[in-house]
């Protein structure tokens, strides 16, 4: 099975691609952090909700990332909507470094290639006002960048178009 990621910072287009990727008909593993998020708050767990332990959050999402890697799929290809090595951009990006075990699971695990959508404030600003978010979002897209790069990965940078104009950008440079 190859696998492929749509990785880099928040507010980018990566759920946009994964979700055109999925109506054209491939096998998508969609995004969970939000889903996450929004069952710790309806559960009232508040202690691993990442504004309160980020450390605690992000063991969570590591978790669930491993899960998603080391699932069984048929054959053929499975795109998914962040994968191992965006989280040890976001450990880094809040100071924390990333547990032993976890690097070492992502140095031992490569995705067949890493399609990084450019970041793009016009796409940004669709879903977020602040211009510090955006700063912030560039500061963990280049640290998730690096980490891809740091395993081993092939990184391919998508340039900034319509939905089906990186869509297809991506499916023209796969192996």
């Amino acid at each position: 099975m190859k696998k492929y990621v749509i990785a880099g910072g928040h507010g980018f287009g990566k759920t946009s691609i994964i979700e055109e990727l999925g109506r054209r008909g491939y096998f998508i593993v969609p995004e969970r952090t939000r889903g996450l998020i929004e069952r710790l708050s309806e559960e009232g767990d508040v202690w691993n909700l990442p504004e309160s332990n980020r450390e605690a959050f992000q063991s969570l999402i590591c978790s669930m990332r491993i899960e998603d890697y080391l699932a069984e799929r048929e054959e053929g290809i499975t795109f998914f909507d962040r994968g191992l090595h965006d989280e040890i951009g976001y450990y880094l990006a809040h100071g924390i470094n990333p547990p032993e075990n976890y690097l070492s699971f992502c140095n031992r695990s490569k995705y067949s290639k890493v399609f990084m959508p450019k970041p793009s404030k016009e796409i940004f600003s669709q879903m977020y006002d602040l211009e510090n978010d955006y700063i912030n979002s560039l500061e963990i897209h280049s640290l998730i960048k690096n980490a891809y790069l740091d395993s081993g990965n092939v990184v391919i940078d998508v340039a900034f178009g319509s939905i089906n104009e990186r869509v297809d950008f991506i499916l023209n440079n796969l192996d």
